[in-house]
């Protein structure tokens, strides 16, 4: 059999992946994953080739990961019904365990039904399955991918507002064709909230449907850790709900909720959801135990906000912000990607791990510094923290006005 690599398309392939590799590595755009041996004492210790380093590039904010709790009721699930779920969840995958955990998250969000996917992507693709071809969806301009990437999907157009700016929305509902407007509830790389009164009562008035992405916001904001979307007025609460259990809930997966029959629509119908085999049984489980704990004990979310508030206070006047954090994410601003990774590179050397966030993640100019705090962290750390970033930091910075970029 010829060797694919020698056939003369896979070369040309290989030639022109070299380029666009180098070119990246040029412009600071290369990214290194991280291969972590394994937890060193749990977080927020990591062990990167050898180095024991503290790691503040989680999104493990209530410190639940390493939590035996969780690990048995996996553990309980896994001897009960294998390794896998072994199909989709239309032909059998669905097992009582899923059922428990659709209906557990159809109440603590607040909605009627709830849909359970193997990922926060696959969620976000699903979500947008009713959309009719050419439909316009109003977009937060800092949404994060996949709610920009399900509009391409369902062969929609995507519109975006002004960063959190309910006015800007409001004009561009002018046009004919909207039928959704998107928003995260807390942005994952500002750190910020949506204005979500402001924009369910847009939707509202408009008689549209809003969709919030509650990715970073659950376990961490709202009465119970359940997000920002339950804390609006019944009459305005989001249509759709998009939950991940890969972040504070320190599993694996991610939800849709909303009224039953839109639920019930998009398992029969949303393709990301049909077409794939179910979360994982063990996945399932943990989710369940880390709604429970984090229920039963709110100290983890209140020594969160302790921590940021630790952080934001120990570089005040020093660094600058991209945004005032609300959650576990703080962004510093830098401005240039190169820099950026530099920076980040004498962190890692001072044995901290803080990513360096670029474009296309991020608007081209707005490259900053990702730090991500938990309940885990002590207040040590942090102070070690904000002074290895205060040495680091470079003596000249972009503003935050000027990072933003045009925001049309």
């Amino acid at each position: 059999m010829t060797d694919p690599l020698r056939s003369p398309g896979a070369s040309a392939l290989t030639e022109a992946c070299r380029q666009r590799l180098r070119w990246r590595e040029s412009a600071g755009l290369l990214r290194r994953a991280m291969v972590r041996e394994r937890a060193q004492e749990g977080l927020p210790w990591v062990i990167d080739n050898g180095r024991k380093l503290l790691s503040f590039a989680t999104n493990d904010y209530l410190g639940l990961a390493h939590d035996p709790r969780l690990a048995a009721a996996a553990a309980t699930a896994l001897e009960r019904y294998g390794t896998s779920a072994s199909a989709a969840g239309l032909l059998g995958g669905r097992t009582a365990l899923h059922a428990e955990l659709e209906a557990r998250l159809a109440d603590w969000l607040g909605q009627e039904s709830a849909l359970v996917l193997p990922s926060g992507y696959q969620a976000n693709l699903a979500a947008q399955s009713f959309l009719g071809r050419r439909a316009i969806v109003l977009h937060d301009r800092l949404n994060h991918a996949s709610l920009l990437a399900a509009t391409v999907l369902a062969r929609a157009r995507a519109r975006r507002y002004r960063h959190a700016d309910p006015v800007h929305c409001a004009g561009l509902l002018a046009q004919p064709g909207v039928e959704l407007i998107a928003t995260e509830s807390l942005f994952g790389m500002d750190g910020d909230t949506a204005p979500l009164t402001a924009l369910a009562g847009l939707a509202a008035h408009r008689g549209l449907p809003l969709l919030v992405d509650e990715a970073h916001a659950l376990g961490v904001l709202g009465p119970e850790g359940n997000g920002l979307a339950v804390t609006l007025p019944a009459d305005l609460r989001p249509a759709i709900v998009v939950g991940t259990f890969g972040k504070a809930l320190a599993s694996q997966g991610a939800c849709i909720a909303g009224p039953e029959a839109v639920i019930d629509f998009l398992r029969q119908a949303a393709a990301p959801a049909v077409y794939t085999t179910a979360l994982a049984p063990a996945a399932v489980a943990a989710t369940l135990k880390a709604i429970e704990v984090l229920r039963e004990e709110p100290d983890r979310r209140s020594m969160l906000r302790q921590r940021v508030q630790q952080f934001v206070a120990a570089i005040a006047g020093h660094l600058p912000l991209t945004a005032q954090p609300e959650g576990a994410v703080i962004g510093l601003l830098v401005g240039e990607a190169t820099r950026t990774v530099e920076i980040s590179r004498r962190l890692a050397e001072a044995g901290f791990v803080v990513p360096a966030i670029r474009p296309p993640t991020v608007p081209e100019g707005s490259s900053r510094l990702r730090v991500s705090l938990t309940a885990a962290h002590t207040e040590a750390q942090v102070e070690a923290l904000a002074a290895a970033i205060r040495a680091c930091w470079p003596t000249a910075a972009v503003s935050p006005a000027m990072a933003r970029g045009p925001q049309a």
